[in-house]
């Protein structure tokens, strides 16, 4: 059967589970070592009035792992073809609350439930990434669709963390700052 743009068998799933939990187990290990020398400050500090702080991208995190993707795989696993809401994740940030938050109590908060979430997923089997819903934006999407996501969402993020990082770096650089462009 074709799931979006390709074509998707038992052995591609299997090994696509694999490397999608793996990169899902590490993102709290990854996180936490990435922001382990952050200051609150610095924490709480958005390089550019548009993009996000450090806290933010962290509680963002654990917002989705409690809030959007695992209620989603959920309800299309035990639903027929469910209508999953779309979810306004700047609004949830630019209310304010965010900025505000601990990032260590975050970064516990977001390793909590995903330990969660991942012992539900090893449970998952290969029938169970076929289950489909509709997207309120998307249009129809698939288990799988969403674990992909799920893992590249993850990765994003802390290569966000890191551009946030390499911009202390960058602004003392001096003649060296020629070589990089950062992009938080």
């Amino acid at each position: 059967f074709r799931m979006g743009s390709s074509l998707i068998d038992d052995a591609t799933v299997g090994k696509s589970s694999e490397e999608i939990l793996a990169t899902l187990r590490s993102t709290p290990t990854v996180l936490s070592l990435v922001v382990s020398p952050v200051d609150a400050q610095y924490a709480r500090t958005r390089l550019k009035p548009a993009r996000w702080s450090i806290v933010e991208i962290v509680t963002h995190l654990a917002e989705i792992e409690c809030k959007v993707m695992p209620v989603r795989a959920r309800r299309m696993i035990e639903e027929d073809f469910p209508l999953l809401d779309s979810y306004d994740q700047n609004a949830e940030c630019e209310n304010g609350a965010f900025i505000r938050r601990d990032l260590r109590a975050e970064i516990e908060r977001f390793t909590e439930m995903r330990m969660r979430n991942l012992g539900w997923l090893g449970t998952l089997v290969l029938p169970d990434w076929q289950h489909r819903g509709r997207h309120a934006d998307l249009g129809e999407v698939s288990v799988s669709d969403l674990l992909h996501e799920w893992a590249m969402h993850d990765l994003g993020h802390i290569r966000q963390v890191l551009e946030i990082r390499r911009a202390r770096f960058w602004n003392r650089a001096g003649a060296f700052q020629s070589f990089y462009v950062i992009n938080p």
